[in-house]
């Protein structure tokens, strides 16, 4: 049992961290999936288990893959970014953010 709630933990972690990464507030979330704010707390908070239809609607409402919220690993976290930030950015300012973003990374990659 604990690993299964440790799993669910770490799926509210990455919903959380999804959310955020789409610029979301957890009531604009909510709305998207047509549930609570407080529902969505839970399972950012690993309070709650989302059901499978759930998982589906959330990874829609996030415009991601549902297998992108079962993404545990800590060491993905940089790959994921680098290929999501062309999808996310404005692209009135891509250029300079990739200038910055670029040179950012590169000092994760030279650590």
């Amino acid at each position: 049992m604990h690993s299964f709630n440790k799993n669910i933990k770490q799926l509210g972690n990455r919903i959380l961290y999804l959310r955020k990464l789409r610029g979301l507030t957890q009531a604009q979330l909510a709305e998207l999936v047509n549930r609570s704010t407080n529902h969505i707390s839970k399972i950012e908070l690993g309070g709650a288990n989302p059901s499978v239809s759930l998982i589906f609607e959330l990874s829609s409402a996030l415009n991601f893959s549902p297998y992108e919220l079962f993404k545990f690993d800590e060491n993905n976290d940089v790959d994921f970014i680098i290929s999501e930030f062309p999808r996310v950015t404005n692209p009135k300012h891509k250029k300079s953010i990739n200038t910055i973003f670029k040179s950012v990374v590169d000092g994760f990659v030279n650590i």
